[in-house]
């Protein structure tokens, strides 16, 4: 199971200049963020690939945090499958649109991938979801992939429990049980 570690500045003043570090419980860092006063307090993690056997949640400044943020995302990008069945491919010199008789192209409409936009309110909930998620323990984690997260196939609730050797009401309660937690995690 991973460890996490989470590590705030001292005074949030510095301002990442020399700070002095405090080590929190994964409790008193939940409660750390959760405190209205910490609300402009930015997070990176470090040593997050699947084969580390810890991850460092540590303080930084709004702009390490973009950066790292953009990088997360790119990565997270990167990762899905390149070409898929629902690829397409277009000519980006295709005239898509006039503006006053001036032709506009697919190019011309493409968005800046090094532009920062700021994120809507569903990317935020989703980015809500994400950190709910996190705070699962391991079981409970491996039940959401198990029926919500990695059920490529569609498999029911009874094949689940099936290949789990549970009971399916055993199941359905654990399920309602996590999210019951989740909404909890969210709402805060």
């Amino acid at each position: 199971m991973k460890q996490r570690r989470y590590f705030v500045w001292k005074d949030a003043a510095c301002k990442g200049i020399n700070p002095e570090w405090i080590e929190l419980t994964g409790k008193q860092f939940k409660e750390f963020v959760n405190n209205p006063e910490n609300k402009n307090r930015y997070f990176i993690k470090f040593n997050e690939d699947e084969e580390d056997t810890f991850t460092s949640v540590v303080e930084a400044t709004y702009e390490n945090y973009l950066e790292y943020d953009r990088e997360r995302k790119k990565k997270a990008y990167n990762g899905k499958k390149a070409f898929d069945e629902h690829t397409v491919f277009v000519d980006l010199d295709e005239v898509v649109y006039y503006d006053d008789d001036d032709p506009i192209t697919r190019a011309e409409i493409i968005a800046d991938e090094d532009a920062y936009v700021e994120p809507n309110h569903e990317q935020l909930l989703i980015n809500e979801l994400y950190d709910a998620l996190e705070a699962l323990s391991y079981e409970e984690r491996e039940l959401v992939d198990l029926l919500f997260l990695k059920n490529d196939d569609h498999k029911s609730e009874r094949r689940i429990a099936e290949e789990l050797g549970v009971p399916q009401k055993t199941l359905n309660c654990r399920k309602q049980a996590i999210i019951k937690k989740l909404k909890m995690l969210i709402k805060k």
